[in-house]
């Protein structure tokens, strides 16, 4: 057996004996035995034998996990496998390389590619430029369904020869007006951010 590293030789059997211990953590809260979780990969196609689970969480394999049995784990027990990787969300710190740390947030992004990779200097803050285009996205998307409730309620008012609802109207256009400040201030910090493109009207139009 090929000389290892000591330092990723102790990063190694680190990742692993924080897999086993949210393996054994998640199990023990959905309180199933390992003989039950046994069971719950075998249904899902891919057995892991008791043995193997408990191995596992007590990390005497040598550091070693399969990736197929990571991946089984994870919806065995019902989580995202970047979950077994990095558990400690959103705000816990994790080695993701040999000495180097990341929070864990940050580093469960990266598993879907939606930044560079961990040994670029601005990776958090790319990371943190596709978390505020997401809110960016869903801001907009609640900036429809309050024009929405606008529009009907006018539109229902007209049909039926009577006044609009005024709480209704002014409770549409309060909505519409926080949630235009709430896209300004996102667009304003992902400006800020060093390589982001921002269009400036930042939201879809009524």
């Amino acid at each position: 057996m090929p000389n290892i590293d000591p330092v990723a030789k102790t990063w190694e059997l680190s990742l692993s004996k924080r897999v086993g211990a949210t393996v054994q953590r998640l199990r023990t809260e959905l309180e199933l035995t390992a003989v039950q979780l046994s069971e719950r990969t075998r249904e899902l196609g891919y057995p892991i034998s008791r043995v193997a689970i408990t191995k596992i969480e007590n990390n005497s394999r040598a550091g070693k996990l399969d990736v197929a049995e990571w991946l089984v784990l994870a919806y065995a027990l019902d989580v995202p496998p970047g979950a077994l990787l990095y558990p400690d969300l959103p705000d816990g710190t994790v080695e993701v390389l040999p000495r180097w740390f990341l929070p864990s947030w940050v580093a469960l992004l990266s598993l879907d590619g939606e930044a560079k990779g961990v040994n670029n200097f601005e990776f958090p803050m790319l990371t943190s430029l596709a978390d505020m285009t997401r809110r960016r996205f869903a801001k907009t998307e609640d900036r429809k369904v309050a024009w929405s409730m606008h529009s009907k309620e006018s539109g229902e008012a007209r049909t039926e020869g009577r006044e609009p609802n005024t709480a209704i109207l002014d409770a549409s256009l309060r909505s519409v007006a926080q949630i235009d400040r709430d896209i300004a201030d996102l667009n304003q910090r992902m400006a800020g951010i060093k390589g982001s493109v921002v269009d400036g009207a930042g939201n879809d139009g009524a």
